[in-house]
């Protein structure tokens, strides 16, 4: 029994042996955790491998440090982003004020991509649209003002003012509201909607 494995161990020996002379690195044929690997034999060979393994390693730390400050760059462009977009984001209060004898119906047509149902503000009372969020890219606010005369017949107007070109960039930040009064001439031949001091629109009756 022992002929057998001495010749087993000589024949290892042997591939070992010329496997070496040949450059292949191999420690033992047996072991699941060897993978061969080729090195070079010569002096001039091994320091050509030193020099590509460091120019590797180099170009491999330079990759990832291009990859860190692009994503980098990224998150503070993106940071950047959403800052700029919040505060071009303000929320807006329509308050209306009645002080005609007659009913006047508010509807929000536009302001952006907001929409609102028709309010109706009774003679002589406060009602309110609101609040909502406005984007300073959308800054025209579209009302339509609703008024019936004393024949009955329904009167319409679209009101129609650019928030940002009236109030200025500056001020349209955090929380506003704007009062809107609607009142008759002294004839009653006119409803004016008033913005302030200045009147924004007038309907004849």
């Amino acid at each position: 029994m022992r002929i057998p494995i001495l010749l087993r161990v000589h024949r290892m020996l042997l591939s070992a042996r010329h496997e070496s002379r040949s450059g292949l690195h191999v420690l033992h044929q047996h072991s699941r955790w060897i993978v061969p690997a080729l090195l070079p034999v010569d002096k001039k060979s091994r320091i050509q491998w030193q020099v590509f393994r460091r120019i590797r390693s180099a170009a491999t730390m330079a990759f990832k440090a291009v990859f860190l400050l692009v994503a980098l760059l990224a998150a503070v462009s993106a940071v950047a982003e959403a800052h700029e977009e919040k505060s071009d984001r303000f929320s807006l209060k329509i308050i209306l004020h009645n002080t005609a004898s007659r009913d006047v119906s508010f509807k929000l047509v536009n302001l952006g991509k907001h929409a609102y149902d028709t309010v109706v503000g009774k003679g002589d009372q406060w009602s309110a649209i609101g609040p909502v969020i406005v984007n300073l890219k959308f800054p025209v606010m579209r009302l339509a003002v609703s008024v019936t005369n004393k024949s009955y017949v329904l009167r319409k107007k679209l009101l129609k003012i650019d928030l940002e070109r009236r109030f200025g960039r500056d001020y349209l930040k955090g929380k506003k509201f704007i009062v809107l009064t609607a009142q008759e001439s002294w004839k009653k031949e006119f409803l004016f909607i008033k913005l302030g001091r200045d009147i924004v629109q007038r309907i004849k009756l």
